[in-house]
C-alpha cells in the first residue's frame, strides 16, 4: 500500500512539536501543521525532531568530507551489490545498488577544516578534488564522474554520541 502524494511535503521547515494523549503535532514555519498518531524524525544530523527529544546534542567532526550521489547505473554496481574501497591513501568510497537501475555512492577524503569552516556543515569548496578522485580505480571513478551535479551533495562528516533515549511519547528520532 503506498501513501497518497499529499502525505509528502517538501521544503517544510519545522518550527515546533506538540503532543496530546492521542496525537503528535508538527507546526511548520509557514503556518501549516500536521497531526498524526506518530511523528518520526528523519531529518538528518542536525535533527530538529531529535532536539525535541534530547536537546543540546553536540556534533563532533570525524575528520573528512563526503560527497554522495545517485546515478543511473546498470553495469558497475548491479542489483544486490555493495562495493567498498577502503581508506588506504586518504580516501574511502562505497557504492551500492538502490534499485531501478540506480547506484548510490559516497566518496570520502580526509580534510582538516579551515578556521572559516568550523561549525559549518559544508566546506567552502564543494568540488571533488581530481587528485583524490584519481586514487580510485577507473570504473569506480567513472561512476562518480558520470553523476549529474544536481544529484551530488557535499558535507563534512559529523557524528553524535549515543542518545540516552530515542523517543518521547509519540515522537521518535
Amino acid at each position: 500500500m503506498s501513501s497518497p502524494p499529499e502525505c509528502i511535503h517538501f521544503n517544510a521547515e519545522l518550527a515546533s512539536i506538540a503532543q496530546t494523549e492521542h496525537s503528535a503535532i508538527a507546526h511548520f514555519k509557514d503556518g501549516t501543521k500536521w497531526e498524526g498518531d506518530l511523528l518520526i524524525g528523519a531529518d538528518g544530523i542536525v535533527s530538529k525532531v531529535r532536539q525535541f527529544i534530547v536537546p543540546n546534542v553536540q556534533l563532533f567532526y570525524l575528520g573528512d568530507v563526503v560527497w554522495r550521489g545517485i546515478v543511473e547505473d546498470s553495469s558497475f554496481c548491479p542489483e544486490g551489490n555493495f562495493f567498498v574501497y577502503v581508506r588506504g591513501r586518504g580516501i574511502y568510497a562505497k557504492f551500492f545498488h538502490i534499485g531501478g537501475g540506480r547506484t548510490h555512492w559516497g566518496f570520502f577524503i580526509e580534510k582538516e577544516r579551515t578556521e572559516s569552516e568550523i561549525g559549518k556543515l559544508q566546506p567552502n569548496n564543494i568540488s571533488i578534488p581530481p587528485k583524490e578522485l584519481a586514487k580510485l580505480p577507473d570504473d569506480a571513478r567513472n561512476v562518480i564522474e558520470s553523476t549529474p551535479v544536481e544529484n551530488i551533495v557535499c558535507r563534512f562528516s559529523y557524528d553524535i554520541d549515543p542518545l540516552p533515549k530515542i523517543y518521547d511519547g509519540r515522537v521518535l528520532s
